[in-house]
């Protein structure tokens, strides 16, 4: 139910701005936007998994469809990714008492339910190494310096503002507090399969693991990411007599699994066995030989399974918060500030929908980053600009305006990302770098 609650959150914001997004195309119907349509029909999925609709068929056909509905639209994120391997285990294990429509299936054995939980668990662990492959090549990791400039970050931390006062006030306590994280979440990383084998081990990995989701979760603005994390860890390790339903009746007498239930989980926890050899093994040659498994492999296989390198939390991410767009629309009924981002780089409630954060700022951010020319790159032809359209026509037809739009976007700058620069007043402070205008709609007549 959990899960299918995140889907609807994501499908229902996908839904909604996909059809103004996303350019019409004629249909039978009318003219619509093919990935609107295709965000309804992941809506609809998952609407039956939460009631319970057949929900064992409505979480296989998610695991078949939604990563590539998502890469399709631009949007396939750490969220998806690990809501992936998870919808799979829904799909072959017992789907709860509360079904709506459908047989309610007999649990399987406690040895079933540890495979496919084990399976889940490595998958995560698979994750965190290779992130760690990563993080071993970026400056800011290797001298304790990516979780002060991450919480400082108006992009990445929903309370900057009050970690950037910390930085000000205790800077050698702020210090201390980034390298302490990035300790703890290498050893994390680094030793989650390993870890397991002792009592101690096992602690710290279920421990940390927990800080590192709820505290993602109530600071880091990742999307559904977090939540898809604490559902997982909930479904690994929390004892499972804390979801038994209480019947007030007798229960009638126990049913035998069938045999097709137990097949399933056998060639759920094959299949991502095999995958996952391949995705250790893939991440292993990337960072030893600079090699990778053929592209149908590491580029279809793998990444339509969830098991993507997650490459977080580096350079190019922490400096994400150094330049960013603000938008206003400067005529029409309602004049004023496009709700995206702010005059600190902060998000603002566009950035609630994956559409919108991952289609368009955060490429349109990354891309930022190491262009030199800013008025190039926003002028008409150029990437930024075509970023800056996308935005400025959604916002156009989601106020349901007609005839053409004038927008106005500048461009600013700080140098949040630079640590060096310790409590020197320009590190955080917005400076204008460039502005220009832009139509969109119908041309003026």
């Amino acid at each position: 139910i959990a899960t299918g609650l995140v889907l609807v959150w994501r499908g229902g914001l996908m839904l909604r701005d996909s059809w103004y997004y996303f350019d019409p195309v004629p249909t039978p119907f009318g003219e619509w936007p093919l990935q609107a349509l295709a965000a309804a029909a992941q809506l609809t999925l998952a609407v039956a998994l939460t009631v319970g609709f057949k929900p064992a068929l409505s979480a296989l056909l998610l695991l078949a469809t939604h990563p590539a509905f998502s890469i399709w639209t631009g949007t396939y994120n750490l969220g998806p990714m690990l809501l992936t391997p998870t919808l799979g285990a829904f799909a072959v294990l017992e789907t709860g008492r509360l079904t709506a429509v459908g047989a309610r299936r007999p649990a399987l054995s406690p040895a079933h339910y540890r495979a496919v939980y084990a399976i889940v668990f490595v998958a995560y662990a698979g994750w965190n190494f290779q992130a760690l492959l990563y993080h071993v090549g970026d400056a800011y990791w290797l001298q304790g310096q990516t979780a002060s400039v991450l919480f400082t970050s108006s992009y990445l931390s929903e309370f900057y503002g009050a970690f950037r006062a910390w930085e000000r006030s205790a800077p050698d306590a702020y210090a201390a507090l980034s390298i302490a994280v990035i300790v703890l979440q290498s050893l994390f990383q680094l030793g989650m399969l390993p870890l397991m084998a002792t009592d101690r081990g096992a602690r710290f990995v279920r421990g940390w693991g927990w800080i590192f989701i709820l505290g993602s979760l109530a600071d880091l603005q990742l999307s559904i990411l977090p939540v898809v994390e604490a559902i997982m860890w909930t479904l690994v390790f929390v004892p499972p007599h804390w979801f038994i339903w209480r019947a007030r009746t007798r229960p009638g007498p126990s049913v035998a699994p069938s045999r097709g239930s137990a097949i399933a989980a056998g060639l759920f926890c094959g299949a991502y066995g095999v995958l996952l050899l391949a995705y250790f093994g893939n991440g292993v040659a990337r960072f030893a030989l600079k090699r990778e498994l053929p592209e149908w492999i590491s580029d279809s296989a793998l990444v339509h399974s969830g098991l993507v390198a997650p490459n977080v939390f580096n350079r190019e991410d922490l400096t994400m918060g150094d330049r960013w767009p603000v938008l206003e629309r400067a005529d029409g009924s309602e004049p004023g500030p496009v709700p995206f981002d702010g005059p600190d780089g902060e998000r603002l409630a566009y950035h609630r929908s994956d559409l919108l954060y991952f289609a368009n700022s955060l490429p349109w951010r990354r891309g930022m980053i190491a262009v030199t020319d800013l008025a190039s790159y926003h002028r008409p032809g150029g990437r930024g600009y075509e970023y800056a359209r996308r935005l400025a026509s959604y916002d156009f037809r989601r106020h349901g305006s007609t005839g053409h739009g004038v927008y106005r976007c500048r461009l600013f700058r700080n140098r949040a990302s630079q640590v060096a620069l310790g409590n020197d007043p320009i590190r955080y402070r917005p400076e204008l770098v460039y502005e220009f205008t832009l139509q969109v709609g119908a041309p003026p007549t």
